[in-house]
């Protein structure tokens, strides 16, 4: 900024200042270039402002003037007598005058309007199994410039380009002209602005093909070593920590051949906003599975030993030692076994022991496994059997079909359904109105109008399992020549026309394990306004997809 004030020469007092107004004229006269780090700028322009205004400058002078002026003397009155009188006499005086003068002063500056970046990427992705997270920011190149990137596919990254663009056009270019006017204007004045940017659409599918990669380079890479069997951990919980250490060491081994970060960073810097969100993508996925490995069969340890120590009590560590006795036998070559062992003996009615010399008496260890298909039974998508995949309920009238985009087969099924009823919702007889619903239970106590609040629920259940298996692992009916004996199966899952193998006549159809059943629970609480139950809002009776198809 250089003002410029009028010529006053002569003219040394300041007597009034006018204002600048608005500029006498304002021309763009360059760009500021685009900073490479963040934070920093991204556009610039450089103005330059012309005002003027009026200054009034005064000149003070001394003027001499002859004029006349009183002062006493001395007299004598009419007796005589002295006495003290006023004479008029002639003198010089002087005064002060002014004159004025007008001038203009110029005020010239050079304005530099920027638009800065703060940050770009600021992430906080938390790692369950190492314990810490990914904590990052500014640290994309160039993030605000779209660029071409080849992934499973070549794609156009727009990167930030639309916060910048946005910014750019919503604020910046319509406020450049009155931030130049702005002869207030410092750095600390400006107008941030926060932008979620919507990500492009390919980016999901590619950070999932991402997941799958590191999938396949695990299933590849990763093979449970066979010293983890049944005659080297019969418990099935120590099979399960063994599992938990074998597995884990040996992802780790690979951990940063899985993440692979140099695919997508380098010098510090990640290649672009979708290359940093892939990789941290990849980075958190190699971490979820270690930390599910070890929360998942540490967990089923944990489990297992609970349910021993739970079922037989004092003969917890009998049941041990039996596994560890009879590990022996090795088990079916096609099944680890993960089942819960168990000792099976021939007792009186009165539950006591046969003599091992009784000819009633009998025992043998008993290892059973389960598994089913699906997993595990949702109840807000399909299942379809065929495909082996979960597929999202549509509307459709008044019920739930399979997306037809995925291409249902004749077997899909909703595999279970639920209803939650809230009796005492809003149908309860109460003395006073209860926000959440609820009945109140009488009689009062000296401190309230009633002892305490209650609600129930009704819950109605109704599932099915596609496939059900029952593994004996210690049952020796199916000799085998190499292994001494296979694992008998037992399954349920829906095949018609069963057929007798020596008759080949049909003995009947093998029908998929259905069950349903009506529970409920129920709550006290002290008593009070909110009362206790569901949110009004989301309704006395709540139906999942598989109750509205079945009419619930």
């Amino acid at each position: 900024m250089t003002t410029i004030p009028g010529d006053h020469d002569g003219y040394e007092s300041n007597q009034r200042i006018g204002s600048w107004g608005e500029p006498d004229s304002m021309n763009q006269v360059g760009t500021v270039s685009r900073d490479a780090d963040v934070p920093g700028n991204l556009y610039g322009e450089i103005w330059e402002a012309t005002w003027t205004r009026e200054h009034v400058w005064r000149h003070y002078y001394v003027v001499e003037y002859a004029c006349e002026k009183t002062r006493k003397v001395s007299c004598t009155d009419s007796e005589g007598n002295p006495d003290t009188c006023t004479e008029t006499y002639m003198d010089t005086c002087y005064r002060t005058e002014h004159n004025d003068m007008t001038t203009i002063d110029t005020r010239e500056d050079r304005v530099t309007v920027t638009l800065n970046a703060k940050e770009n990427s600021k992430t906080s992705i938390q790692l369950n199994y190492a314990g810490t997270t990914i904590s990052t920011c500014n640290d994309i190149d160039d993030a605000y410039t779209s660029k071409d990137m080849d992934y499973v596919a070549a794609h156009t990254d727009p990167g930030l380009e639309e916060a910048y663009d946005q910014y750019k056009s919503e604020t910046f270019d319509p406020n450049i002209e009155s931030n130049v006017k702005n002869r207030g204007l410092n750095g600390d004045n400006y107008d941030p602005g926060t932008f979620d940017v919507t990500a492009p659409g390919w980016l999901e599918a590619e950070a999932r093909s991402a997941v799958d990669e590191i999938t396949q380079q695990i299933r590849s890479d990763v093979h449970l070593s066979p010293d983890i069997n049944y005659t080297a951990y019969p418990n099935p919980a120590d099979a399960m920590d063994a599992t938990a250490i074998d597995l884990t060491k040996k992802i780790e081994a690979n951990q940063s051949r899985y993440v692979d970060k140099a695919r997508y960073y380098s010098g510090g810097k990640y290649s672009s906003c979708s290359a940093k969100t892939i990789s941290q993508v990849r980075e958190w996925y190699v971490d979820e599975v270690l930390y599910q490995v070890n929360e998942q069969y540490n967990g089923a340890a944990g489990n297992i030993d609970g349910e021993i120590d739970d079922k037989f009590n004092e003969s917890a560590d009998d049941v041990r030692e039996a596994n560890k006795k009879g590990a022996s036998l090795l088990k079916s070559a096609l099944c680890f076994p993960i089942g819960l062992t168990m000792r099976a003996e021939h007792v009186m009615d009165d539950g006591s022991k046969y003599d091992v010399d009784d000819i009633a008496y009998w025992d043998e260890n008993v290892t059973l496994g389960v598994d089913m298909v699906p997993d595990y039974l949702q109840f807000d998508k399909f299942y379809d059997p065929e495909q082996d995949i979960w597929i999202d309920a549509v509307e459709m009238g008044k019920g739930y079909i399979a997306d037809p985009t995925k291409n249902p087969s004749s077997e899909t099924f909703i595999p279970l359904s639920l209803q939650n009823v809230n009796v005492f919702a809003d149908v309860a007889l109460n003395t006073i109105p209860l926000k959440n619903g609820g009945q109140q239970v009488l009689p009062p106590s000296p401190s309230t109008v009633w002892v305490v609040t209650t609600n129930m629920w009704k819950i109605r259940v109704k599932g099915v399992f596609h496939q059900f298996q029952l593994y004996d692992f210690d049952n020796e009916c199916h000799p085998h020549p190499i292994f001494g004996h296979e694992a008998q199966m037992y399954s349920r899952k829906p095949l018609r026309d069963i057929r007798d193998p020596a008759t080949g006549s049909v003995v009947g159809d093998n029908k998929p394990i259905e069950f349903e059943f009506t529970t409920g629970t129920f709550i006290f609480v002290p008593p009070g306004p909110k009362g206790v139950g569901d949110r009004l809002e989301g309704g006395t009776i709540e139906n999942s997809i598989g109750a509205i198809n079945e009419g619930w």
